[in-house]
This record gives C-alpha cells, sequence and structure tokens, in this order.
C-alpha cells in the first residue's frame, strides 16, 4: 500500500491504495443494495473477487 503522510500524522492514500479504497466503498454499497441479507463476510470475498478483475486494479492480471 502507498501511502503519505500528511501534517497531522493521518495517512493519505495514493495509487493503487486509493484506487482500492474507492472501489471497496462503490462495490460494499452496490452489493449492500443488491443482497441485503448476505454477511459481511460473502460481501467481502465477493468484493475482493471483483476487484481482481477490475479495470481499476493496477495489479490485475499478475
Amino acid at each position: 500500500m502507498t501511502t503519505n503522510k500528511t501534517t497531522k500524522g493521518k495517512k493519505k492514500l495514493s495509487g493503487g491504495a486509493l484506487a482500492f479504497a474507492e472501489f471497496n466503498r462503490k462495490t460494499t454499497a452496490e452489493l449492500k443494495e443488491k443482497k441485503p441479507n448476505q454477511s459481511a463476510t460473502d460481501r467481502r470475498e465477493e468484493m475482493l473477487r471483483l476487484w481482481r478483475k477490475d479495470k481499476t486494479n493496477p495489479n490485475r492480471g499478475k
């Protein structure tokens, strides 16, 4: 994960970490809407499976 420190000591995401964080937020919300009874564990597994194939993933296909 690539991070840069801000002046207040908080970490600022950049590069692939930022792309993953945005994808995670968006996809998790969509999955919650489509499958409200799905467990958090199953939702995370599905999100990670989708991330591996997503075009915004800088490590896709590696």
